[in-house]
């Protein structure tokens, strides 16, 4: 059996940080501290009085505990970095005990891990710099990459075809909004070499001082093959433009409607000598925007929405595609816009 001086070596130079609080009437002091945690003290402490952070990760434990000797806060930020602390309750003392959390593990705790084969969501965290932090085994499979090989590499630059300014400037705009969210469509670079289309949504989290993008997204790749037919009708304009089951217009670069057909102008209510432009119909201002459009369609020359809608009398969801003609010239551009009624 080790001896007691054994086993005081042995927490001295235990790795783990160790501190032991002592009561002294409503406030602590510290009884005890190994050399790790003397090491975090170093500048925050002095004469064993309890620094700020220590202070106030009392505090915290305290209205967490609820009565219960024994305790954990997870992924509590001090001392520059991110810890487990576990505690240890009698009359007159505390004991905590910290293990760090390294920086690979500080997304384990969103439930996105074990998804694949249930919702097939690709997911992707971002640093401020565009680098992958995080990804979910389903973005792993569709790139052909192994995690340990994705993470560290620069997302536009690797897997994202397209104008690499354009799109860094869209990753600018998100962290420089508070509690901005983005929807757009992109292609992504996939096994041997095959190009998938991915519908996007963009937030940001907040994880120890630092903050990072999530973005989630769907592989459409297949509806746009389904749709490939119908596409090509509607470039030849081989369908009766007033015939058509959809609700069609065409808008010019500024964003005013130069025609549309009888379903559209029924399904807004609109008439023929209206003078509209796109954010004049309030269904698309609201939940689309001209301006926030025309930035995103630049890159993939087109996009789709999926809008829900309430009326007096039923709810239901309109879906909205947006194809972008352009020739040379800017004032050249042409937008093809098909609106149809979803079923939920």
């Amino acid at each position: 059996m080790q001896n007691p001086e054994q086993i005081s070596n042995f927490i001295a130079a235990l790795s783990y940080p160790l501190l032991l609080l002592k009561k002294e009437g409503v406030s602590w002091s510290i009884q005890y501290q190994n050399e790790s945690m003397q090491n975090l003290l170093a500048h925050d402490s002095q004469d064993n009085k309890l620094s700020e952070p220590l202070k106030k990760l009392i505090t915290q434990y305290q209205s967490h505990a609820s009565g219960k000797s024994t305790n954990t806060l997870y992924h509590y930020e001090i001392f520059d970095n991110l810890y487990n602390i576990s505690f240890e309750e009698t009359q007159d003392n505390i004991f905590a005990f910290f293990i760090e959390v390294p920086l690979q593990n500080l997304f384990d705790c969103l439930p996105f891990h074990n998804l694949h084969g249930i919702y097939d969501s690709l997911i992707v965290v971002l640093n401020p710099k565009g680098e992958v932090v995080e990804t979910n085994e389903c973005f792993s499979n569709l790139v052909g990459m192994q995690k340990s090989k994705i993470e560290g590499k620069d997302f536009f630059e690797n897997f994202i075809p397209g104008n690499r300014e354009t799109l860094t400037h869209y990753l600018e705009h998100v962290y420089a909004h508070e509690n901005h969210q983005e929807h757009f469509i992109t292609p992504l670079k996939g096994v041997d070499k095959n190009t998938h289309r991915i519908n996007w949504n963009v937030s940001k989290v907040h994880w120890h001082e630092e903050t990072y993008v999530i973005a989630v997204g769907s592989d459409i790749s297949k509806f746009t093959e389904e749709n490939t037919h119908l596409k090509k009708k509607l470039h030849s304009i081989q369908v009766g433009f007033d015939y058509f089951p959809f609700g069609i217009a065409y808008m010019n670069a500024k964003g005013k409607f130069t025609n549309m057909n009888p379903r559209f102008m029924k399904m807004f209510k609109l008439k023929e000598d209206d003078n509209l432009y796109f954010d004049d119909i309030k269904l698309f201002q609201k939940n689309i925007g001209f301006k926030s459009m025309q930035e995103y369609i630049k890159i993939i020359k087109e996009m789709s929405y999926k809008v829900k809608h309430k009326t007096k009398y039923k709810s239901f969801t309109i879906k909205i595609d947006v194809r972008l003609l352009s020739g040379k010239k800017n004032a050249s551009k042409l937008y093809i816009i098909v609106v149809q009624q979803i079923k939920d």
